[in-house]
């Protein structure tokens, strides 16, 4: 029989953490139906966080490239001008 290590001290082997999860599944009350749709519900969720991490993401970019210019821009403004 497998175990795994849970925190400090305790091992859980598969069958205790096959009972723990059907203990919590009858004490829940909840339908397998029930279940996929809060799969769905929860991947949906997920897609959404990640969707809009990457939209910021792309934003920062953007930003940092027109910084880039405009940091450029100014030091060829600067050597135009020339010494004083």
């Amino acid at each position: 029989m497998r175990s795994m290590r849970c925190g400090a001290r305790c091992t859980l082997s598969e069958g205790m953490v096959t009972t723990m999860i059907a203990m919590l599944v009858q004490t829940a009350g909840f339908t397998p139906e029930q279940y996929k749709n809060n799969f769905v519900f929860l991947f949906y969720g997920l897609l959404t966080a990640w969707l809009v991490l990457l939209a910021f993401v792309v934003m920062l970019a953007a930003r940092e490239r027109k910084l880039t210019q405009e940091i450029k821009r100014l030091r060829l403004m600067l050597e135009d001008r020339g010494p004083k």
